[in-house]
């Protein structure tokens, strides 16, 4: 277990504009929380909209937002896709804990149980200074309930119970105790076992490696040690176990099939001081150690033992470190912010299965990296109706790679935003932001292919956002919308081939620009009981003016997505009714290779699905819950379009290398029952 170290920082800003301004929105949207979710750059996702949904998976917590698409069939498979881009490019985050590194690529890197989710929001794009470092395309930020969220007024101690079942061969059994003491002190315990033996998919096939066993716990404790003295204690653990391809997120390409054991722990310990008056700083820290694990136990030795890169893997993941952040409220109203701090966070990575081959083409098995880093950023009202914030991170990463190699990589990442309120229920906001990412470890199961190398003398990647955003939320109806431009320079592409090598790899620079154009919008209305919203989305990754094939720890193409929700609430009966309609478009294109450097075609299949979600509180509100979902009406079968239109990366593209994709489920029905004492 490595050493936690103290680092620094989290505090908000630069966007936290955005808490400033859209903090108005929000107090007018309470009638209608799904409308937190949609802010022009930033989605924010409620414990409240994920229980109402019975969200299984990420795929489940994230339908509500057209901008944001997930990959991958089961849990172990999914891969969070922002405006095109991959959650690896995200720095995401888990109460503070920090959740970095690719365990492999045909698996996702963000593993959390939904229904430990207190919020999440998805910086998008770009990120406020004060999200630590990395954030090339923005920041996910995942915060898990506390007791205080589920104990009803006055009361000392409670519990909940649920119990699930789905019609995709699955169930879930879940329960919580928690309480508080001399108010001072809140204890929650969660516990949760979700199992699908497997799914259909909308042919009514059975697919290949869907299933999932997950068993999974959460211990909070929240305390005060004053009036303006807090501090948390939070342990998280997701067990995942599956049986699919060693490929996960495809159902189709081989025949062996490999046990898949998943094993996430997040700790993190945090501290906050408020000061109510004057100019003495709020200080906030936290410091954190998380781990990934990732076993591949062949069903079939002898399959295993013939292919160096199809083999077992036991790959260890570890993340730690430390923030600290520090702000100021100044000013006639005490309305503008000064906001500094510092973070440091290590990894390491390393491989207990690395064959003897491999350690003679010399491959050590492990790689690490260490990030010191820090930054200032600050808002300031210039009128009452006009806000510009201005700030800056530096940061500075020292990698040691598989090779033996170092790599010393730094920069600043500077940004600003004007946002203007013509009236209060009107804003607009420009903003720019120039990121830079240094080099850290990769694809951890590449530790175990000696045909593979590490280029020497990495280059800080470095991103580019600008961006216009436009939010209205008036008392009946709201509008939002957003174009931006992003470009990524000096991507480190892990999957290259390599020139000297036949059939080897080099994880290098890219020399060309990755450009990114987009648009996303929407409009609703409500009235009483109605709440209505259509929203839309659609990005453009391209390279050399061509768009992109899907690109591993990059990005993916997408047709244009258009979600329409509709709901009503009968609060006499306490009863809810919502449903969700999502047309993702077909798209045609000539694609750019960026690992074979040729131009391909790619056609990628469009399709509608449609979600019916009933929720009823048959004794009031916080006693007896019924919930029903029926996903995916009408048995559609589809692939997401950001699944791997691809079996690998640089395969090129032919029939025998395409649509083995894990396919989405079919009809999916699924019921539950709570009550909480």
């Amino acid at each position: 277990m490595k050493k936690l170290f103290l680092c620094l920082l989290l505090f908000d800003f630069v966007y936290s504009l955005e808490t400033e301004t859209l903090s108005k929105v929000t107090t007018t949207a309470q009638k209608e929380p799904q409308k937190e979710v949609e802010f022009a750059n930033k989605t924010s996702i409620s414990a409240d909209d994920i229980e109402k949904h019975q969200a299984t998976n990420l795929r489940d917590i994230f339908s509500q937002d057209p901008s944001i698409n997930v990959g991958g069939g089961n849990p172990t498979a999914q891969k969070i896709y922002v405006r095109g881009l991959e959650d690896r490019l995200f720095n995401v985050s888990v109460d503070g804990a920090t959740q970095g590194g690719n365990v492999f690529h045909h698996q996702g890197n963000v593993n959390i149980d939904p229904m430990m989710i207190k919020s999440v929001d998805v910086q998008k794009g770009s990120a406020n200074a004060s999200a630590g470092p990395g954030a090339l395309a923005g920041a996910i930020t995942v915060s898990t309930k506390d007791a205080s969220d589920l104990l009803k007024p006055g009361q000392k101690v409670g519990a909940q119970i649920g119990l699930g079942g789905f019609s995709n061969a699955g169930y879930r059994l879940k329960g919580s105790v928690y309480g508080s003491i001399n108010d001072y002190i809140d204890v929650l315990a969660y516990v949760n076992q979700t199992n699908i033996s497997y799914y259909r998919d909308g042919h009514d096939e059975k697919v290949i490696g869907s299933g999932s066993d997950q068993n999974n716990l959460l211990l909070k404790v929240n305390g005060n040690l004053s009036e303006n003295q807090k501090y948390f204690i939070s342990f998280n653990r997701i067990y995942d176990k599956t049986t699919a391809p060693f490929a996960t997120n495809l159902s189709s390409r081989e025949l062996s099939l490999f046990d898949h054991y998943n094993d996430t722990k997040n700790l993190s310990i945090g501290y906050e001081l408020a000061h109510q008056k004057g100019f003495h700083p709020n200080i906030k820290t936290n410091f954190y150690y998380s781990t990934r694990g990732l076993m591949l136990k062949s069903l079939s030795a002898l399959d295993s033992a013939l292919d160096s890169e199809v083999a077992d893997r036991n790959i260890d993941l570890e993340n730690f470190g430390g923030n600290l952040l520090l702000s100021h409220s100044f000013g006639k109203n005490m309305d503008n912010t000064f906001e500094y701090g510092l973070n440091y966070q290590g990894m390491y990575v390393s491989d207990k299965d690395i064959s003897k081959q491999a350690i003679a083409m010399g491959d050590r098995g492990e790689e690490s990296s260490n990030i010191f880093g820090g930054f200032l950023q600050a808002k300031f009202y210039l009128l009452p109706s006009l806000i510009w914030g201005v700030g800056s991170r530096y940061d500075m990463y020292y990698y040691q790679d598989k090779n033996s190699q170092s790599h010393l990589t730094q920069g600043f990442s500077p940004s600003t935003t004007l946002s203007y309120n013509p009236i209060d229920t009107l804003n607009l906001r420009l903003s720019y932001a120039y990121t830079t990412r240094g080099a850290e470890p990769g694809d951890a199961t590449l530790l175990q292919e000696g045909n593979v190398r590490i280029a020497k003398n990495l280059k800080a990647e470095n991103s580019q956002n600008v961006e216009f955003d436009l939010d209205y939320m008036g008392d009946y109806f709201s509008f939002r919308g957003a174009v931006y431009y992003k470009n990524i320079g000096n991507f480190i592409n892990s999957y290259a081939p390599d020139p000297v090598i036949p059939d080897g790899g080099l994880r290098s620079n890219m020399s060309d620009k990755i450009d990114v154009y987009g648009y996303e919008g929407g409009i609703g209305f409500d009235y009483k009981g109605f709440t209505s919203y259509f929203s839309l989305a659609q990005s453009f990754p391209m390279v050399k003016n061509h768009l992109l094939q899907d690109t591993y720890e990059l990005g993916a193409v997408y047709g244009r997505v258009y979600n329409i929700r509709l709901g009503y609430n009968f609060d006499s009966i306490h009863l809810s009714l919502g449903w969700l309609t999502s047309i993702t478009e077909g798209i045609k294109y000539n694609g750019w290779d960026i690992y074979n450097n040729e131009l391909g075609e790619v056609n990628k299949k469009g399709y509608v699905i449609d979600n019916l979600y009933i929720n009823w509180d048959p004794l009031g509100k916080d006693r007896l819950h019924l919930g029903l979902s029926i996903l995916n009406l009408t048995n559609k079968f589809y692939i997401d379009q950001t699944s791997p239109f691809k079996n690998e990366a640089d395969d090129k593209l032919s029939s025998s290398n395409i649509g083995a994709a894990m396919p989405n489920p079919g009809i999916d029905v699924r019921f539950e029952v709570g009550y909480q004492f």
